[in-house]
């Protein structure tokens, strides 16, 4: 899956078309969107529509690189391109297993009922329940390596941080999706080779469990509107910000990715034969 945040650049009437072929509100010039397609897919439209210029910042789902492309009469040139991998990323950590591990987040993400607009107490019960989850299957056993039941739990745990990671901003789906699919890749990078190294297999869901507290403490104790003031949901500590909540959420989603990857070997043994 591609994913694409479009701008039209032309007079009203050629732009006007393009956004009817392609089913967008009326009136818009700029949009977010995902696509099986690749860019042929614009160019094709761009041909059809050369009136009209294309500025698109696009990347796949867990791809390599970040880029803003232009596309004029079918030809694309590239503005600029970021990596959102580092070169020697499978140098430092096992890259297939993570790849996998984040692909079964965002399939499971896609067939999650969690509402993006929650923050605050909505985001500390989200994960809280997903957090419960995750507990009560560890009564089958946390000295040996996890059992898939229990890599089930942290990943609905992971995809509830996920969530979480974008609890600052109202988002509508399409945006969720592309911020989702971005800051999954992110995470995905963030697993260093300190981490990577340090799992203990007898002491697997301390991490998870220290980062799910974490989150859901911060979650409490955000600002929220009441009137004219603001004031914490806890009003016995200091308030967390939106961005604290964010950050430790990407933390929590980091380590969710590392314990998939860590101990999933039936699912990176499916991805390599794939």
């Amino acid at each position: 899956m591609y994913h694409y945040r479009v701008e039209l650049n032309g007079t009203p009437r050629p732009v006007s078309q393009v956004v009817r072929e392609l089913d967008e509100p009326k009136g818009c010039t700029s949009f977010i969107t995902a696509r099986e397609e690749g860019l042929e897919f614009w160019e094709e439209l761009s041909l059809r529509h050369p009136k009209v210029k294309l500025v698109i910042r696009w990347f796949e789902d867990l791809g390599h690189e970040y880029t803003w492309t232009a596309i004029e009469n079918g030809e694309s040139s590239v503005i600029s391109s970021q990596p959102l991998l580092p070169k020697r990323w499978a140098a430092y950590c096992d890259g297939p297993a993570l790849r996998m591990a984040a692909r079964r987040v965002l399939e499971r993400r896609r067939g999650s009922e969690i509402n993006p607009y929650e923050s605050g107490l909505g985001t500390a019960l989200t994960v809280g329940k997903a957090f419960g989850q995750l507990c009560s299957q560890a009564d089958e056993g946390i000295h040996s390596d996890p059992s898939p039941v229990q890599l089930d739990a942290v990943t609905d745990l992971a995809v509830a941080a996920l969530y979480a990671s974008t609890s600052g901003t109202f988002i509508g789906e399409r945006v969720a999706g592309y911020e989702h699919a971005l800051r999954l890749t992110r995470a995905m990078i963030g697993v260093s080779a300190s981490q990577w190294r340090g799992w203990e297999t007898d002491r697997w869901i301390r991490p998870l469990l220290e980062d799910s507290i974490r989150l859901i403490d911060l979650a409490t104790r955000v600002r929220l509107e009441r009137g004219n003031g603001e004031v914490p949901l806890d009003l016995d500590h200091e308030c967390a910000s939106l961005w604290q909540v964010e950050s430790a959420a990407t933390r929590l989603l980091t380590t969710c990715l590392t314990a998939l990857a860590f101990f999933d070997r039936f699912a990176l043994a499916t991805y390599e034969a794939v």
